[in-house]
This record gives C-alpha cells, sequence and structure tokens, in this order.
C-alpha cells in the first residue's frame, strides 16, 4: 500500500485562515489525514483495515490518538462522510469540535484532483472528473456514479447515471440476484426475469416485486459497482458476493480472453446515463454469445460511456476515482482512447483511487471549501 503515513505538499495554498484539519475517512478503507493549513502538507495515516470489524475500529482509534499526540495536533475542524452508519461519521459526532459532513465523491474528485497535481504541478486548466465506487452516501441514496468538472474552487456535477432500486436495502449489495430481478422488472427483460426468478423461491420472489412496485424497503442507488454485479451474476459467474470487487475480476479475467470490438448502447438525456438499450441489447446476447465476449462489451461500453461524458469539456483535464478505477482492464482501455483522443488524464498514482483517497478528498473540502453546484 506505499509508504505510511504518507506525506503530501498541496501545490496551491487556500485563502481561509488557518485550520487544522482531521479527516476521518470512510469506512471499508480505515484511513485517516491530517492537514495543517499553515504549512499545507497532508498525512495520509497507514492503513487500518475495515472499520466495521470492531478489532479494526479499535486499531483505528489507537493509530489516530498515537498521531494526534505525537504530532502535537489539536484539530480545529473535522471532516467526515455524510454516511451516517459509517463508523467514521458515528465517531466525528463524539469530538466536540466543529465538523463538516462531505459527499463521499467531492471528496474523491478533490482527491483525484490533487493526485493529478502532484504528477504535474503546471497543470492550469479545469478538470472533468469520472467518479465510479460501490457506494457513496447521497441524500439518503447509495451512490456509485458521477461526473463533475471544476477544481478547488468549484465542483459542479454535470452528469450521473439512472437510478434504480436496491431491493430490501443494502443487503442486495451482497445478492445480486436482487440487482437483476430489479433491473428486468424495470426494464421489463422478460428473458432476463426468467433467468433469475429460478433463483428465489415462490414466496420471496413476491416479496420483492411488491418491494418493486410499492418503492418499499429499498434504497436508490446507481452505482456502477451494482452494474458489475448485475452482468457478472447473469452470466453465472457470481452467486452470493464474498468479497470485495469480486464482480470486476472475474469479469475482467474473462474478458481479457476477448478481442470482441463492439459495446453496448446507451443514451445520456438531461445529463443523465440511461440504460435500457444497453440491458435490452445485454439481454439478447445471453446464452447466444460467449460469455468472454459479453464481458469484453461490457468493458468496451463503459469506455465508450466515459468517451461520452467527457466529449462537451474538450479543454479539461480528465481525472479519475473511485474503486472501479482499480480494475486494470478498464483503465489501460480508457488509457488508449485517452491517447487516440489526444485529451490530458491522470489516474491516482500517489494514493489508491478507491475509498483510502476519502480522508485526503474531506480534508481538501474543508480546507478550500469550494463551491457546490448541484445538478437540478
Amino acid at each position: 500500500r506505499g509508504f505510511a503515513p504518507l506525506y503530501l505538499t498541496l501545490p496551491k495554498r487556500s485563502n481561509h485562515p488557518p485550520k487544522k484539519i482531521l479527516a476521518l475517512g470512510a469506512e471499508q478503507k480505515g484511513h485517516f489525514s491530517l492537514l495543517d493549513s499553515e504549512t499545507s502538507v497532508v498525512l495520509l495515516s497507514p492503513f487500518c483495515g475495515d472499520l466495521s470489524v470492531l478489532e479494526n475500529e479499535k486499531h483505528f482509534k489507537e493509530t489516530l490518538n498515537f498521531f494526534l499526540k505525537t504530532y502535537d495536533f489539536k484539530p480545529t475542524l473535522l471532516a467526515c462522510d455524510k454516511h451516517q452508519n459509517y463508523t467514521t461519521t458515528k465517531m466525528a459526532f463524539e469530538f466536540n469540535t466543529p465538523l463538516l459532513q462531505v459527499q463521499h465523491h467531492h471528496a474523491h474528485f478533490l482527491a483525484s484532483i490533487l493526485d493529478a497535481l502532484l504528477q504535474d504541478p503546471h497543470l492550469n486548466h479545469p478538470f472533468i472528473g469520472i467518479v465510479w465506487d460501490g457506494s457513496g452516501a447521497y441524500e439518503n441514496k447509495v451512490y456509485g456514479a458521477e461526473c463533475f468538472v471544476g477544481d478547488f474552487e468549484r465542483i459542479e456535477e454535470v452528469a450521473r447515471f439512472e437510478e434504480f432500486w436496491l431491493l430490501g436495502g443494502q443487503k442486495a449489495i451482497k445478492e445480486p440476484k436482487r440487482l437483476v430481478l430489479e433491473i428486468a422488472l424495470k426494464h421489463q427483460l422478460n428473458k432476463l426475469l426468467k433467468r433469475v426468478q429460478k433463483h428465489f423461491k415462490e414466496d420471496e420472489l413476491g416479496i420483492f416485486k411488491q418491494m418493486h412496485d410499492k418503492k418499499i424497503q429499498s434504497v436508490a442507488t446507481n452505482s456502477i459497482g451494482r452494474l458489475f454485479d448485475i452482468v457478472a451474476f447473469s452470466l453465472d459467474l457470481v452467486g452470493t458476493i464474498s468479497f470485495e470487487a469480486e464482480s470486476g475480476q472475474v469479469l475482467e479475467n474473462l474478458a481479457l480472453q476477448s478481442d470482441e470490438i463492439a459495446f453496448y448502447p446507451f443514451e445520456i438525456k438531461n445529463s443523465v446515463v440511461r440504460l435500457k438499450e444497453f440491458y435490452q441489447a445485454f439481454e439478447k446476447d445471453l446464452g447466444v454469445l460467449e460469455p468472454k465476449r459479453i464481458a469484453k462489451k461490457f468493458f468496451n461500453s463503459l469506455v465508450e460511456i466515459i468517451t461520452a461524458l467527457i466529449a462537451p469539456f474538450k479543454g479539461h483535464v480528465v481525472v479519475c476515482s473511485g474503486g472501479v478505477f482499480c480494475n486494470q482492464l478498464l483503465c489501460e482501455q480508457l488509457a488508449k482512447r485517452f491517447k487516440k483522443l489526444q485529451r490530458e488524464y491522470f489516474f491516482h498514482k500517489h494514493f489508491p483511487p478507491n475509498d483510502s483517497s476519502i480522508p485526503v478528498g474531506q480534508a481538501l473540502m474543508a480546507y478550500f471549501n469550494p463551491t457546490i453546484i448541484k445538478k437540478e
């Protein structure tokens, strides 16, 4: 996981009053960061594990106390995620210190900008950021697919993926059959519906159909991580998800065996990426095309979607953040496309694109306090 603790010197200073910022990060990737505005240095802590595990939470708190004491760091401002159930969010409210709650993907975007500027300090163009991951809290939703333009002073959302439901709540993340059922019902995909129904007991199926129809006991999402799960489950590559990025790994391994160049259609309408045509074409391929060709078409589709998202912003530097960009095949395909388009682009190099980057982005949010412009 690289050097720890990691010291990052900010290439740009804020005009705001001096602050000592403690950013507590996310959940699965237990890191915190310290930012002293007088030195403009961000410290990223060692990795402390998944904080939903009690032993890791204890280790996180011990490590945090050690660093605060060693550096005689007395925070004047705290930053944490907006996800109310994160261990770090609950921890933040235990401090008697002013608190800023940061939208998960805003943190990803700012972290990717910093990483790009550390790679090339002379960048002076605005940025367009593709933020794709599994779970990011957003107004009681679990988002994972947004597109922003801006810099340290301003963040504007310019596109996002359409929403669908996590039937029965976040347990659907571990049971992708629920995701496939939701998509089949949402887009009236009879062939896919027939395939997925056999994985449910009859009474169970009725309950989930009611959840879909009445939009109850479910959470809205648009996560790319869940899109990987839908494709992998439909190809019989995964059942119950047993570890992080399982679907991404099995799809990548399969896609590497194919030289397929086609992709699935999609629509971007009113700044929303709509996937009805994608799923209709995907459903037609099931049982017809070889799974390896379907997997490769899926990766090709992701590249085409990003190409379409960045097309209107020709003068912007492209940055990509979120756990989806830990996928090597996707990043390699994107790099080829960006070079072909002669677009300036940056992937994470100094720290990972997954939630390990969140405390860095949170600290930057608290330090620069950018203007946020939401998509209507």
